[in-house]
């Protein structure tokens, strides 16, 4: 959430609004000002939903970590559960923690397609290299 939230247009921008997603942010935004406290529980909410419907999947490979599972999580967002679950070549190369692998697999998806701005394109790309080395990018930790 951290990473996406450095985003627009979450950047600068989430209180609460009954049970709608980050996808309700478009009709939203045309009718009123969204404050960030808004967006990041529309946002929270979509990653929660869409962590719960990677887990039959997921709880398997405990080696994928909490940092692999936000991207898988990210991914699912952008080009859906459905998916990103019959991606057979990706779970092969997680369940056996082939990491460069995996990473290649997702930047061969529809995601990349999805990426048309160069921050969306360097975003995609700090994605990708935290699936294959499981870590969080050193700016974070600043």
């Amino acid at each position: 959430m951290q990473h996406i939230s450095a985003y627009a247009p979450f950047l600068g921008a989430a209180e609460s609004i009954e049970e709608r997603g980050i996808g309700s942010f478009e009709r939203i935004a045309s009718t009123r000002a969204v404050s960030k406290a808004e967006m990041t529980d529309l946002l929270g909410r979509d990653i929660r939903r869409f962590v719960r419907s990677l887990r039959p999947r997921t709880a398997i490979y405990p080696q994928l970590g909490s940092v692999r599972l936000a991207v898988l999580a990210h991914v699912a967002m952008v080009i859906g559960t459905h998916t990103l679950m019959e991606c057979r070549d990706l779970w092969d190369a997680i369940s056996q923690s082939r990491w460069d692998d995996a990473q290649d697999i997702l930047l061969m998806t529809r995601w990349p397609e999805r990426a048309t701005a160069s921050d969306e394109r360097r975003r995609m790309l700090e994605l990708a290299r935290m699936m294959r080395t499981g870590l969080v990018p050193l700016a974070w930790t600043h």
